[in-house]
């Protein structure tokens, strides 16, 4: 009997030493494979920005080949002014006959033609010393957000090598739960591409739409298709299911409402004919969605598709005349001491703008804010 009694302890106590050592070693493994993919994300990262700092430079020098080529050619263009000035001064002053002799001359119409062409060109390379800039800029953001996703991961692995040892007893979780290391490489892939489109001073995003009807057609069917790629970063970056819910029925019905305006006769389909329509569509819709800054950076990822940006109206700035446009007539005023009257004190919505082109030139279209702003006492 003894025997019998002392054999049932010493297996109950293998037992429960059996379970301490394997929850010991899975969470042991847990943190190896942590390391693994702290390690293994780090690589990539490193060559990320490895690659991203080769463009950045090789940018810059493309910058500065293109900032001489303009000073060049904006000296040759004063050269060629003050020429085509006298030769107009010489022109007035012959007789109505020998001005159209003139203008029928062969020689005479190359020189007004190369003109032409000079300052087309001129004009052609700012704006391309432009679109550099502002490639330059979302490279630099690019490195901003692997900088910070980069830190992130390094607190987490710190956090799980000082866990208490108390801890290594604790059951392990249940599989249905994806590991730390997965939900952070999940919400990086999100933020790494959700490269955002600020307006700054030294950049300005390309004109999208136009009037070109197919051109504009086909930009649509790019904001049509990406409302699913949308929705699932939306669904990584938002964990609430009543919010995810409804986020989905907002890009159904706006993903139906512009196949509907797609669908438009083709006068329909340009200028603010289509611009006012879309937008309307957009600020209903996709504008509605709240989440904090990274739900901000997707969705103004998303809409830089057609050329449209947030207008950077933040907390502590203050209000200038020529942003008056973008304050809305429902805005909240409080009261303040004098030298913070026109300060913004809250931001409830953005302010976005999207320039377009009718047959006049560029045209801004403008979804105003709301805020709060300080009015000095």
């Amino acid at each position: 009997m003894f025997f019998i009694w002392r054999r049932e302890e010493i297996e109950r106590l293998l037992c429960e030493k059996k379970e301490e050592l394997i929850g010991y070693w899975e969470n042991q493994k847990e943190k190896v494979l942590l390391r693994s993919s702290f390690e293994e994300t780090s690589k990539r990262w490193e060559e990320n920005w490895n690659t991203y700092y080769q463009k950045i430079l090789e940018n810059f020098k493309r910058i500065d080949s293109l900032s001489e080529t303009i000073t060049t050619d904006t000296a040759h263009k004063e050269k060629l002014n003050d020429n085509l000035t006298k030769i107009q001064e010489l022109i007035n002053n012959f007789t109505p006959v020998e001005k159209q002799e003139i203008k029928n001359e062969p020689e005479m119409q190359q020189v007004v033609s190369d003109l032409s062409r000079q300052m087309n060109e001129i004009n052609n390379l700012r704006q391309e010393l432009i679109q550099q800039r502002g490639y330059v800029q979302s490279l630099e953001n690019k490195i901003d957000v692997q900088t910070k996703l980069i830190h992130n991961l390094i607190s987490l692995y710190e956090r799980s090598n000082n866990e208490p040892s108390q801890k290594e007893k604790e059951p392990v979780k249940s599989p249905v739960e994806p590991a730390p290391a997965e939900k952070v490489r999940e919400k990086e892939n999100v933020l790494e591409k959700a490269e955002t489109r600020e307006l700054a001073a030294s950049r300005e995003l390309p004109v999208i739409l136009g009037m070109d009807p197919d051109q504009n057609k086909n930009s649509l069917k790019k904001l049509i298709g990406g409302c699913s790629e949308l929705l699932a970063q939306l669904n990584v970056l938002i964990t609430d299911t009543k919010k995810r819910e409804r986020n989905e029925k907002r890009l159904a019905r706006c993903k139906e409402q512009m196949e509907e305006l797609s669908e438009q006769s083709e006068d329909k389909l340009v200028g603010s004919e289509l611009v006012a329509p879309l937008v309307k569509i957009l600020e209903r819709n996709i504008l509605k969605i709240k989440g904090g800054a990274d739900v901000e950076k997707v969705i103004e990822n998303y809409l830089a598709q057609i050329g449209m940006f947030s207008v950077p109206l933040v907390v502590g700035s203050k209000v200038t005349d020529k942003e008056l446009s973008y304050i809305s007539e429902n805005c909240d005023y409080t009261d303040v001491e004098k030298e913070r009257d026109g300060e913004i004190l809250e931001v409830a919505s953005k302010a976005y703008q999207l320039d377009y082109m009718t047959e006049n030139g560029k045209c801004p279209y403008i979804v105003e804010g709301s805020f709060l702003i300080g009015k000095g006492k």
